[in-house]
């Protein structure tokens, strides 16, 4: 089995986006997720699969 990523942006004022592994596999473009960012967790946007 092989990791699949997504490439996310954060709903914080930031310019650029940010990796992350894919452990669910079914998230779509468009997605609305949780992340963990620092030490904390931070709402999230899919923007790309990788």
């Amino acid at each position: 089995m092989f990791n699949q990523y997504i490439e996310v942006v954060l709903s914080l004022p930031l310019d650029q986006s940010f990796t992350y592994i894919d452990t669910l596999s079914s998230l779509q473009i468009g997605s609305l997720i949780e992340v963990p960012f620092q030490n904390r967790t931070e709402r999230a946007v899919v923007i790309q699969n990788r």
